[in-house]
């Protein structure tokens, strides 16, 4: 097996108990039938430092010790109908109880009327827009005042007119500004169910940013946005008091007593296994089984694809003092590239240790089948190293 799918380590799950973490990555190449077929070239896990990683990597991580859902994340672009263009369509993808609808537009800009009165272009045609959060609700106010900093601290904060959900993306406004206004970009991908009107688009001070519509997409979402940010600690400015006000609280892309639990945890607690899922919020899923069919709409030239999650667990096990022990898998990560025609999945095994386990690694070139305190770990029969 090739040492950079399928690893281990000693960690800790969600209640700090000692557990052996197993994580295992398969790749395969996407046919045009939605059936997924084992690449010939396996994929290496995503570590943020590992000089393998094809340019253009997100600096996320595959190897995450304890997670209690699955990070979907799809790389598509929207596409009109076969062989026209369109000014506007609906993407889609379901699956189980999931479904998450995008409205696409083609190109619209802000038109200034006077104080107060803005109005938005009809969007143009389009052939394909592609679904990224750049193309999403978001961005920065440039003409937002910035205070001359204090201290150290100060001048390393981020500009106050930034979108704290999606600093990427387009269409956001706080100041009734026509320089600003006439003529700005509008996102091309929302959310149906909270669109951007120009009855809201001026939001007229920064503490309004989270009345202003989530930023929607499906590909990676970077972990110094809200809310994933809250899952670290990290959280922006002028929160409402009333949580329940919150979209994303209601919506249940976090817990309504998160930011109350964060600031009564202790250190070694303040990190949420939630901030590890690098997916859209609303495509953090309840844990996936791996053989689910994914049906998309208008995210492919041809307009539907249902791609079959090809269901092939590792089996994995673990041999201590003598006894070999079954471990079930489950899966963290999905990732589907519609683009590129590939899919990967990276599964989990997590085996709690009977007794304290020493904590120092084993040499970067231990090698295969190299116990870890009398603990030796394989897949599908297969010895593997440890984690360098």
């Amino acid at each position: 097996m090739h040492p950079a799918t399928a690893t281990f380590l000693l960690a800790a799950d969600a209640e700090r108990r000692q557990i052996v973490s197993v994580h295992v990555k398969r790749t395969y190449d996407l046919l045009p039938n939605g059936e997924c077929v084992r690449a010939e070239i396996q994929q290496p896990f995503l570590n943020m430092v590992s000089n393998e990683l094809e340019e253009g990597a997100p600096p996320e991580l595959d190897i995450i010790p304890y997670k209690a859902a699955t990070d979907l994340i799809v790389m598509a672009t929207a596409h009109a109908p076969p062989g026209r263009k369109a000014t506007q369509v609906v993407a889609s993808l379901e699956f189980g109880d999931i479904r998450r609808e995008y409205l696409i537009h083609g190109d619209r800009r802000c038109l200034y009327r006077g104080p107060g009165s803005v109005a938005f272009s009809r969007p143009e045609p389009f052939e394909t827009i592609m679904m990224r959060h750049e193309f999403a609700f978001g961005g920065c106010d440039p003409t937002v005042p910035v205070e001359r900093p204090k201290t150290l601290l100060e001048a390393m904060s981020p500009h106050p007119g930034i979108y704290p959900r999606n600093p990427a993306g387009r269409g956001y406004v706080v100041s009734d500004d026509a320089a600003l206004i006439d003529g700005l970009l509008l996102p091309n991908i929302e959310d149906p169910r909270d669109l951007i009107t120009p009855e809201r688009l001026i939001s007229r001070h920064v503490a309004n940013w989270w009345r202003q519509p989530l930023p929607w997409s499906c590909d990676w979402f970077d972990p110094d946005w809200y809310p994933r940010s809250a899952f670290l600690g990290v959280c922006p400015e002028f929160l409402p008091d009333d949580m329940r006000l919150l979209p994303e609280a209601a919506r249940g892309y976090l817990p309504f007593d998160l930011h109350q639990q964060q600031r009564e945890a202790t250190i070694e607690k303040l990190i949420h296994p939630r901030w590890a899922d690098a997916a859209a919020p609303g495509l953090v899923v309840p844990l996936m089984r791996g053989d689910e069919a994914i049906r998309f709409r208008n995210m492919t030239p041809d307009g539907e694809i249902v791609v079959c999650l090809p269901g092939e667990p590792p089996r994995i096990s673990v041999r201590f003092e003598g006894k070999l022990v079954e471990i079930e898998p489950v899966v963290h990560r999905v990732l589907i590239s519609l683009e590129e025609m590939g899919v990967y999945v990276v599964w989990h095994g997590a085996w709690p240790t009977p007794r304290g386990l020493p904590d120092s690694p084993l040499a970067p070139d231990a090698p295969a089948g190299a116990d870890l305190d009398g603990v030796t770990v394989f897949v599908d029969g297969q010895p593997i190293a440890p984690m360098p």
